[in-house]
């Protein structure tokens, strides 16, 4: 692995001005700027050509969108993909999309300069994280077993809690494919995600899973046979009640 201040990256974006500030952003943080292509077609023979360490990639470009170029990159080779996402209803759609494709992470394209101070901070981070990512590998049955440590008594939960940051929503995804429609008991979400992406991100995970998947909203109450997922920016709690609480 290349050292974290020499990592080469391949700038994906139809946006000249997007491309440039980009490139200003990691080359002011220290990485390698190989190649900055203008849609998905020169992307992706720009990471054939490149090998980049990682990747940051557009969704909405001509001739060959993010989604189509992400698919076509990862059964090529293994490159670290983090998406580069619009927060509109369509772009926040695609970007589960993406996520559940095999991007490593995403962050979101801003549309003022005060937004772009933010993704100068955010962004170098992320891909010095994604550039450590390995392969997915499948976690088939990951919730038909579970292994309790030694004196640990064997008593039947009254919920269950996950949370995940970086890779989290195709892992997140592949345990709750795992759940019946009849889960005995309800399932807390917390997924390290911006604001307007979880929404979209409970709805996929309804449509592909078993059990039902919402965005958990406050004074809601918690029921079996349901996962709720914290809405960006919040904390979720749950009461003795079992009723869902924001803050």
């Amino acid at each position: 692995m290349a050292d974290k201040c020499s990592l080469r990256v391949v700038i994906i974006d139809d946006s000249a001005t997007v491309r440039l500030t980009l490139r200003r952003i990691l080359t002011d943080a220290g990485f390698n700027v190989v190649a900055a292509a203008r849609d998905g077609l020169e992307g992706l023979h720009a990471v054939r050509t490149h090998r980049p360490d990682v990747v940051t990639l557009d969704i909405n470009m001509p001739n060959m969108d993010g989604l189509q170029a992400l698919r076509q990159i990862l059964a090529e080779q293994w490159v670290p993909v983090v998406m580069c996402s619009t927060l509109t209803r369509r772009g926040a759609e695609i970007t589960m999309e993406c996520l559940a494709a095999g991007a490593v992470d995403f962050i979101h394209k801003p549309e003022s300069a005060e937004g772009w101070d933010h993704v100068a901070k955010i962004l170098p981070i992320k891909l010095r994280v994604a550039a450590k990512a390995k392969p997915r590998r499948s976690v088939e049955g990951a919730g038909r077993r579970v292994v309790l440590p030694a004196g640990v008594p064997a008593r039947a939960p009254l919920l269950v809690l996950i949370a995940a940051s970086t890779g989290g929503p195709a892992a997140i995804e592949a345990v709750l494919r795992e759940l019946p429609e009849d889960f005995p008991v309800p399932v807390l979400v917390t997924q390290h995600m911006p604001a307007g992406f979880t929404a979209s991100f409970a709805e996929r995970l309804d449509r592909v899973c078993g059990i039902h998947c919402v965005e958990a909203q406050d004074g809601q109450a918690a029921v079996a046979g349901t996962a709720y997922v914290a809405p960006g920016g919040y904390h979720l709690r749950i009461g003795h009640d079992f009723t869902l609480h924001l803050d």
